[in-house]
């Protein structure tokens, strides 16, 4: 148990660090998705099962990323526990926009946003290591640009970056931001984009968030 949930933070960090691709982010959760199946308890495998999820996913092997996507739906159905639900749709929204399923996305995404309240704020990076409202708020963002809705888009991502602040958690903080670029770009706003993006260098480096940063240099 005690093996499990140190590899599940050791996770968590490498993905904040070194980026949700990185070898060693599939090493740590393969190991403790060894230790999950001997102990057979689905609360337990949802977040190392989600951390292999991102590592999928943001390497770009989608049909696989949205597999365990689909798993983590399943378990929160199954178990019921809010946050779970909220984080689960909070994964499956993003990963049904990198696939184009724009309406399911958006679906997702929403329901996510309901089930986030005040309270669960303080803990609600658990699982991925970003605030999932934040995150949500931001995929809604570029959801509606593409589904043709700009000015919608813009306030939701706004949102979550308002959100961020509540927060108070620097890698949400610093997605937020990140986010906040991506929907000023798609609305052609390059200065507005810009201040996000030196938003993004300052935190990153402050906080030595090394992944961050090289995606605020692609920028």
């Amino acid at each position: 148990g005690q093996e499990r949930e140190l590899l599940v933070a050791l996770g968590r960090s490498l993905t904040s660090t070194k980026g949700f691709g990185a070898p060693d982010v599939e090493a740590t959760y393969k190991r403790a998705l060894e230790l999950c199946r001997s102990l057979g308890e689905p609360p337990q495998l949802f977040p190392v099962i989600e951390g292999l999820h991102s590592f999928y996913t943001m390497r770009g092997e989608l049909p696989v990323g949205y597999s365990l996507a689909q798993q983590m739906h399943r378990i929160a159905e199954s178990v019921g526990d809010r946050a779970l639900r909220c984080e689960a749709h909070h994964t499956m929204g993003c990963v049904e926009l990198r696939l184009g399923k724009l309406r399911s996305s958006r679906t997702h995404l929403e329901r996510a946003v309901a089930l986030s309240d005040a309270e669960s704020r303080a803990t609600a990076y658990t699982y991925s290591g970003h605030d999932p409202t934040v995150c949500c708020l931001g995929y809604l963002g570029m959801n509606l640009w593409y589904s043709g809705y700009p000015d919608q888009a813009l306030r939701r991502a706004t949102e979550g970056l308002e959100w961020a602040t509540a927060v108070e958690h620097p890698v949400s903080t610093v997605l937020a931001h990140t986010l906040m670029t991506w929907v000023r770009l798609l609305r052609g706003e390059d200065a507005a984009a810009a201040e996000h993006v030196d938003a993004v260098l300052a935190l990153a480096a402050s906080h030595d968030l090394v992944y961050w940063t090289a995606i605020a240099r692609m920028f």
